[in-house]
């Protein structure tokens, strides 16, 4: 949220939730609460095909879709897109500059695949349809279990190469987001820009600073936001519940600190040995459960 409110002049976001949201929110961000059920039935009228998620993380196969499904929503905006709820944002005004945004029709930032993190498009009839071009729909969307459709199915690994997911459809056979939209920029449907400016893993004692808006891990070496994809698996990673959150505070490999102190050598190894206990407990109740399965 803090991050939002800092980006309240360039970015609205709406959270659609059928979560009770009791905190106090930026005037940026939107809360829409719709239930499962009503959810699910505005996915189906808009799709025009019967949805039944079991799995909310499912959700994600559907951002693509978001423009044509949430249309009402967006309907005055310049712009529609999607992120994920565990992003840190930075100062997006240094990125969605004039220049960029009059020149570019899709905005994501990795560099190659189509990010289901944070991804930008302009509003228009063409984006918000351009996941039919996919051959795969039905399949996408009728299929229980989450199949990357919004980034780039099971071709991860191998787009990592800078190979386009178009000519990679013998791993999986799925016309995903990544390839529609690399291939209409490589026909020159659309312009793509696509750069790694999200920082989604942070290397062995390493420290992000939020200062004022910006997230930087060097004075020159600055990111559109944080994604805490990575480091919230980890048990040492700790996410306090501050009452207040300052203009700076500092996001380590261990979690957050709202300050710099002598103490923070210590607490650092605190956090370090208290995740190395609860790997340890997981692993040997995962050996004790797998025997005893086993031997069962």
């Amino acid at each position: 949220m803090k991050g939002c409110a800092h980006n309240k002049n360039i970015l609205d976001i709406f959270l659609i939730t059928d979560i009770k949201v009791n905190m106090v929110i930026p005037e940026n961000v939107i809360v829409k609460n719709l239930s499962w059920d009503e959810l699910q039935r505005l996915f189906s009228q808009k799709l025009e095909f019967p949805i039944n998620m079991k799995k909310s993380y499912k959700l994600c196969d559907f951002k693509p879709m978001y423009g044509l499904i949430f249309e009402d929503i967006i309907e005055k905006y310049d712009f529609w897109g999607y992120c994920d709820v565990d992003i840190i944002f930075g100062d997006l005004k240094k990125y969605f500059t004039p220049n960029i945004l009059d020149k570019f029709d899709v905005l994501t930032f990795r560099e190659f695949i189509i990010s289901g993190a944070f991804t930008i498009l302009k509003n228009n009839e063409y984006t918000k349809t351009l996941f039919k071009k996919s051959p795969n729909l039905e399949y996408v969307i009728s299929s229980e279990e989450y199949v990357s459709f919004d980034e780039s199915g099971n071709k991860r690994v191998m787009c990592r190469k800078r190979i386009p997911a178009y000519d990679l459809l013998y791993i999986d056979n799925l016309v995903c987001w990544t390839s529609i939209i690399q291939k209409e920029d490589d026909n020159g449907n659309l312009k793509l820009y696509a750069r790694d400016y999200l920082k989604e893993s942070l290397p062995f004692n390493s420290c992000l600073i939020y200062s004022n808006g910006e997230i930087k891990l060097t004075p020159s070496d600055e990111f559109i936001g944080y994604h805490m994809v990575t480091e919230k698996r980890n048990p040492e990673f700790i996410i306090p519940s501050w009452k207040k959150v300052d203009d700076t505070f500092y996001i380590t490999p261990t979690g957050f600190y709202n300050k710099k102190s002598n103490f923070n050598f210590l607490i650092t190894r605190y956090r370090k040995i208290r995740g190395k206990y609860f790997r340890l407990k997981k692993r040997i109740s995962d050996s004790i459960n797998y025997r005893f399965k086993f031997i069962k």
